[in-house]
């Protein structure tokens, strides 16, 4: 009888982890966890692209981006739609706002300047919508 008990727990105890293994199969890192792109089922991450890469100050640069939205397959599947992304440009210690970017079906895509006291090397374009930040590198040339 107790081996019958301890095979029927073992079961139960298998099938319960299937059940939250399956469950859980389409939200990479829990309910709460941002989208990774790792499972099937998960949302793509966010994505972010400044082109061209490398600018001088003065320069226009057009910063895209994908995925932007609460995920579909989380607890943020009832969040509103992000409806635009603000783009910041940090270097050393300065920062400024250089403008927003609307979001249509998760995609965006905007021209900004580089600001003309930008000095050469890397600066950072700070990329933020809901509650989601993403952050680019520009190669700055004197």
């Amino acid at each position: 009888m107790t081996r019958t008990r301890t095979a029927s727990a073992a079961l139960l105890l298998l099938a319960l982890t299937a059940a939250l293994t399956a469950a859980l199969a389409g939200c990479a890192g829990g309910p709460d966890a941002p989208p990774s792109g790792d499972s099937a089922g998960a949302c793509a991450a966010p994505i972010v692209t400044v082109t061209p890469a490398r600018a001088a100050p003065g320069e226009e640069i057009t910063v895209s981006g994908s995925n932007w939205g609460p995920c579909n397959d989380t607890s943020k599947a009832s969040d509103p739609a992000w409806p635009e992304a603000a783009i910041t440009w940090q270097q050393d210690l300065s920062e400024q706002e250089l403008g927003t970017a609307a979001i249509t079906d998760g995609a965006f895509t905007t021209a900004v300047t580089v600001p003309g006291d930008a000095v050469g090397g890397l600066a950072t374009l700070h990329v933020r919508a809901g509650e989601f930040t993403l952050d680019a590198g520009v190669d700055i040339t004197d």
